[in-house]
């Protein structure tokens, strides 16, 4: 099916409360519209349920293929309680959700739009930052990726993309892709893959181990802490760490200390370490047992 087959909704389009403001961006798992909340414009962008090869557009009404009915069903299912989900949390580091749409055969997300510049444009190709700034955003980013995981959802796309800092330097988390990640799992599995297919997941240096092939239930959030580990990892040494399934086969990763001897505290650099374990069980268990080991002597720093 071409992606012109699937369909898009057109600019202008009114429904449930908000209006299509421009074309959607496409990973292959859903649609992305800029959009905008009737009565006081506020600016949203809305994701549509419409994976790749799986579903299309009738006029309006979206359709999955033939004999693909149960499996977009329950994708859109997961789809929809992830949205759910994210909509409970409230947290200042964490971008809001603000609504979940159910209409003509599938579902919408409805998340603010924010203005910002992202992590992955502030330190560049191969920028690094200094230990008074990792720890200027530790907090931030350990505080909503909390409230994320205890709403009960797990962001499974963590990068330098995903981290936005606002005009005022708060920052925010973005681009949760739990259903995303559940969804290329279960296609690739069905087709027999090792791999999910679907854009949008998080690139192989902070996809954990257990994130990679098809089938079974997407990991939990001691993925997500092997993700932060690979980005805090890549703003230490300058480039992020081997990916995965190469660290498997043939890890060459080498501990943060040797890229960064005498410039950080070596507590802080036994946390990320112990965040990139290959093993989930040796990493540290939740984020409130990762927590502490990064503080150790903090106030020498600041």
């Amino acid at each position: 099916m071409s992606d012109s087959e699937r369909g898009t909704l057109p600019v202008g389009f009114a429904f449930r409360g908000y209006e299509i403001r421009g074309a959607p961006a496409d990973d292959g798992y859903a649609l992305y519209y800029p959009a905008a909340r009737n009565g006081d414009r506020l600016a949203v962008t809305i994701a549509e349920f419409m994976p790749r090869g799986i579903a299309q557009r009738t006029g309006q009404y979206v359709e999955p293929e033939f004999e693909r009915e149960d499996f977009f069903d329950d994708q859109r299912e997961l789809f929809s309680r992830e949205a759910q989900t994210l909509a409970s949390v409230s947290h200042d580091n964490v971008l809001a959700t603000l609504d979940l749409i159910r209409y003509e055969g599938t579902s919408y997300r409805v998340q603010a739009r924010r203005e910002g510049t992202t992590l992955a444009a502030v330190m560049g190709a191969d920028g690094v930052l200094s230990q008074r700034e990792l720890y200027q955003i530790l907090d931030p980013l350990l505080d909503g990726l909390s409230a994320i995981h205890a709403a009960g959802a797990v962001h499974h796309a963590i990068t330098p993309d995903a981290v936005l800092f606002l005009p005022n330097g708060a920052l925010l988390w973005t681009d949760m892709a739990g259903s995303r990640l559940s969804c290329a799992r279960a296609f690739a599995a069905e087709a027999g893959a090792g791999e999910p297919g679907l854009a949008g997941l998080a690139p192989d240096p902070y996809r954990a181990p257990e994130m990679l092939g098809g089938g079974g239930d997407a990991p939990g959030p001691l993925a997500d802490i092997y993700g932060l580990a690979a980005l805090f990892y890549r703003l230490i040494a300058g480039r992020p760490p081997q990916s995965a399934d190469e660290r498997v086969s043939n890890d060459q990763t080498l501990p943060t200390a040797d890229h960064a001897a005498g410039r950080y505290n070596e507590h802080f650099l036994g946390a990320v370490d112990a965040g990139l374990a290959l093993d989930p069980a040796a990493r540290p268990q939740s984020l409130d047992d990762w927590r502490p080991m990064f503080r150790r002597e903090r106030r020498k720093v600041l």
